[in-house]
């Protein structure tokens, strides 16, 4: 990144995220929007909250319909004026890391009226953010979502005080509930050997293997 060169992000109720080039130069600030693309399923719905990791490699948004969503931010417009490293292609290890760009197609078929998931990602303005998972955290708007960089996963929060806590790849690890812990947790037996571990709402809602 050049250390002139900053970018910032917004989000709000029409489901879109904005992304504004900043550059500061001989004390004289200018800025523009290189890029703007929904980050909805459906018109109705918003983004609510965003965070990134201290190194800015993710962005992670959390809209009204609980969905979250984790977008690489490594090297996105690194210049003023530039294309974006994200604009190529993704890397197997991406893949490997992330199961959700593996079942994008089947994803893809379910919500196909969802502009989000056509080929050029929904955008209305310069080139998208790439998305890396997209996965159900809870049936209502999620409020608030921070990323732990000293563990490497995503905290997601709703009015109510339902807090639970997600790999980045979109594993369900836990709540800060106790009682929905023990009424979660399923000891590994025969009737439910491979049976993920989410969440009994999430699991009543979405494909126990997609979380759509």
């Amino acid at each position: 990144m050049d250390k002139n060169v900053g970018n910032l992000v917004s989000c709000g109720t029409d489901g879109r995220i904005r992304i504004w080039n900043v550059i500061c130069a001989n004390k004289v600030n200018k800025w523009r929007l290189i890029s703007k693309f929904k980050a909805v399923f459906r018109d109705c719905d918003g983004v609510l909250s965003m965070a990134t990791d201290p190194r800015n490699i993710y962005l992670i948004t959390g809209d009204t319909l609980g969905y979250v969503r984790v977008y690489d931010l490594e090297d996105y417009y690194s210049t003023y004026d530039s294309t974006p490293a994200n604009s190529k292609k993704l890397q197997p290890a991406q893949y490997e890391q992330f199961p959700f760009l593996q079942l994008k197609e089947s994803i893809d078929k379910n919500h196909s009226q969802h502009s989000k998931f056509q080929p050029d990602g929904g955008a209305e303005l310069g080139y998208p953010a790439v998305l890396l998972n997209c996965f159900r955290a809870h049936i209502g708007p999620v409020l608030k979502v921070c990323y732990s960089d000293a563990k490497g996963f995503i905290v997601t929060a709703t009015r109510k005080g339902q807090t639970r806590l997600w790999s980045v790849a979109g594993t369900y690890l836990g709540s800060l509930d106790t009682t929905e812990n023990a009424r979660d947790a399923h000891p590994i037996s025969n009737t439910n050997r491979g049976r993920k571990n989410i969440p009994r709402d999430i699991r009543r809602a979405a494909s126990p293997v997609t979380l759509h």
